[in-house]
């Protein structure tokens, strides 16, 4: 059963538009915002009774952590990890899988990842 899951990728990291990408995830999921650093952003989406009742975004912790790529180019670059967790004590699997691969989709295309 999944309880967890994880993906990396890069994005292209221009003063403070990886800021200003992240805020518009963070309105278009109606996200928590549990905790933030200057390399990571911790989020809670969706709610317990709305997963138990089927309604609603399923209940994930989401925690984003970035890394700024040293490197001398034009276009700099931010290294993403990205873990989402599963907050029902009932699991539904198939659910959370499904919400999980929704909730990166919709992240990568905020952060434009490549």
């Amino acid at each position: 059963m999944s309880t967890q899951h994880t993906d990396r990728f890069s994005v292209s990291a221009i003063g403070g538009c990886l800021f200003l990408k992240l805020c518009g995830f963070v309105d278009a999921q109606k996200a928590r915002i549990r905790d933030v650093s200057e390399s990571h952003l911790e989020l809670r989406i969706g709610s317990r009774l709305a997963g138990w009742l089927g309604s609603g975004n399923y209940p994930v912790d989401l925690e984003i952590r970035f890394q700024h790529i040293k490197e001398e180019s034009r276009n700099p670059q931010s290294r993403i990890e990205v873990t989402l967790r599963d907050r029902l004590w009932w699991r539904s699997a198939e659910r959370f899988d499904e919400s999980a691969r929704r909730i990166l989709w919709d992240l990568k295309s905020h952060l434009m990842a490549h």
